[in-house]
């Protein structure tokens, strides 16, 4: 059987933001709560802003009230330009695997 992955909209003051979820996690969370999220991250996903837990990360219940989200600024909406650089920068791959004895990178 596949994993199961699902998408949350979560949101602040500052705006919302897609919040993927994975496995165990789905069934944690329940929609109209708020939740404190300790060492996630957001990436780009396909150029569209997404939170993530990550394998680091935790999510927990706050009784800390958000207040007013701001559902004007829908962050996962707009497109962003993915500028970061894979593999090694400045030059083209010249091997795939081990390194070679003797080469210097």
């Amino acid at each position: 059987m596949g994993k199961r992955v699902t998408e949350a909209l979560v949101g602040d003051d500052s705006g919302t933001v897609l919040m993927t979820l994975w496995e165990e996690t789905i069934d944690e969370l329940d929609v109209g709560k708020t939740y404190t999220l300790t060492n996630g991250y957001a990436n780009l996903f396909r150029g569209s802003l997404r939170l993530t837990i990550g394998r680091m990360g935790s999510v927990e219940e706050s009784e800390e009230d958000v207040g007013e989200v701001n559902t004007e600024n829908k962050m996962s909406e707009k497109m962003y330009e993915d500028n970061r650089r894979f593999g090694r920068p400045y030059r083209e791959r010249t091997s795939y695997g081990r390194r070679p004895y003797g080469r210097r990178y």
